[in-house]
């Protein structure tokens, strides 16, 4: 607005001078109806104009517009980085829009870290172990190998055992082996033998006397390990009075027995 009135203010000294200079023979100049023509401002690749004023009526130009240049473009840089598998570049963006891609670097390739194990499958005493040996990039984490490696299988540890006879109830074993880390083993159970009855023996012995009847056990022992293996009880009859005969010869005066 203030523009305006600035203009304004000049069409209307330029228009009253133009008055004065005429004098009265001009009376019947133009009374101009003053419209002011807005200022068009610059772009980055359109020039722009000046305000100016004209009238109306006649169309006479009473301030002209006078062409201001395009300002041409503020490209602003924006920097986009190289990776390890894409090149980088700058894009100049200006505020109207327009833009371009320059400057371009290449890409920088990856940069291989220390290897690492994965999948790891520890041996057995019988079935081969495995691990996969993996290089990543330390920039992207990017895979960039994978090889599998083979582990040998370790075989039994081996510990030995001492034979053990069998015994009448108790079952033994031949010398065997195992192995520390698995349940590998060449254990080879002997039965037990069994008990061997020897001849009975006769224990507890109560003679018998000529009214009371007489006792003795009759008891089997094993004749390797001498568990008893039975015992039995017997009776045995009194053996009744055996009178044995004592003569008395009578004499003169008493009888005889």
């Amino acid at each position: 607005m203030k523009k305006n009135g600035i203009a304004l203010a000049i069409i209307l000294i330029i228009l009253a001078l133009t008055l004065v200079a005429c004098g009265e023979n001009d009376l019947d100049t133009c009374e101009h109806n003053v419209v002011i023509d807005e200022a068009v401002s610059a772009t980055c690749t359109e020039m722009g104009l000046t305000e100016g004023a004209h009238c109306s009526k006649c169309g006479e130009v009473l301030l002209a517009q006078t062409e201001v240049p395009a300002t041409g473009h503020n490209h602003v840089p924006a920097v986009t980085e190289p990776t390890c598998t894409e090149k980088g570049y700058t894009t100049y963006t200006c505020h109207c829009g327009d833009e371009y891609v320059a400057d371009e670097v290449v890409a920088i390739g990856h940069s291989p870290a220390e290897a690492v194990v994965e999948n790891n499958v520890a041996p057995t005493c019988t079935a081969t172990g495995s691990y996969d040996n993996v290089v990543y990039c330390s920039v992207c984490d990017t895979e960039l190998s994978r090889e599998t490696k083979s582990v040998d299988a370790l075989d039994h540890n081996i510990v030995n055992h001492n034979a053990q006879a069998p015994t009448c109830t108790e079952v033994g074993w031949e010398a065997y082996e195992t192995c520390s880390r698995c349940d590998y083993s060449t254990y080879n159970e002997i039965p037990a033998t069994g008990h061997s009855p020897a001849s009975a023996v006769i224990e507890n012995n109560v003679a018998p006397t000529c009214t009371t009847a007489g006792s003795y056990d009759s008891v089997v022992y094993c004749s390797v390990c001498d568990a008893e293996l039975s015992r039995e009880a017997k009776t045995v009859t009194a053996t009744g009075h055996n009178h044995v005969p004592a003569v008395t010869a009578p004499t003169c005066t008493e009888k005889g027995y």
